[in-house]
């Protein structure tokens, strides 16, 4: 019985001693667990101010957004107008992050003082009937290739 105990608290000295070891050279990291909701392709706004010269007027924050919206390819419709370094946003696009993403540009843009974002969302609904044609084509092959069968069935 001696021998049996000594052995038992030998395995569990040994088995407190891995445990402890794993846990000292692999930490575990919770930040690896956590998942990230926001989709990757969400676009972000620039970090740095859009710098435009030194003392800009109306028209040059205007054209700057403008051309900043048409290159990115995400809207349609666009228009900024500015009004004493009060930015107008006109237009539509697909998700609510490009709409984001349009605001925050413009704030970031110099002399702005306040922005109206009026920009829509409109996002598109793709939908296509080709399943269900494909499927209703499959069931017609079935049928066509079970009419011998069918015909047999009623003759007898």
């Amino acid at each position: 019985m001696q021998i049996v105990t000594e052995v038992s608290r030998r395995v569990c000295l040994c088995l407190h001693l891995i445990i402890s070891t794993m846990l000292v050279l692999c930490p575990v990291s919770t930040a690896a667990q956590v998942s990230n909701p926001v989709a990757t392709n969400t676009p972000k706004a620039p970090e740095q101010a859009v710098q435009i010269d030194p003392a800009p007027s109306d028209t040059a924050i205007e054209q700057r957004i403008e051309s900043i919206l048409n290159a990115t390819g995400w809207y349609s419709e666009v228009g900024a107008r500015v009004d004493e370094g009060v930015v107008f946003l006109d237009g539509v696009t697909a998700t609510e992050a490009y709409r984001t993403w349009a605001r925050d540009l413009a704030s970031k843009t110099d002399g702005v003082v306040a922005i109206v974002n009026r920009i829509t969302v409109r996002e598109v609904v793709i939908w296509s009937l080709a399943p269900a044609l494909e499927e209703l084509e499959n069931v017609a092959q079935k049928t066509v290739a079970a009419l011998p069968l069918i015909v047999l069935a009623v003759l007898v």
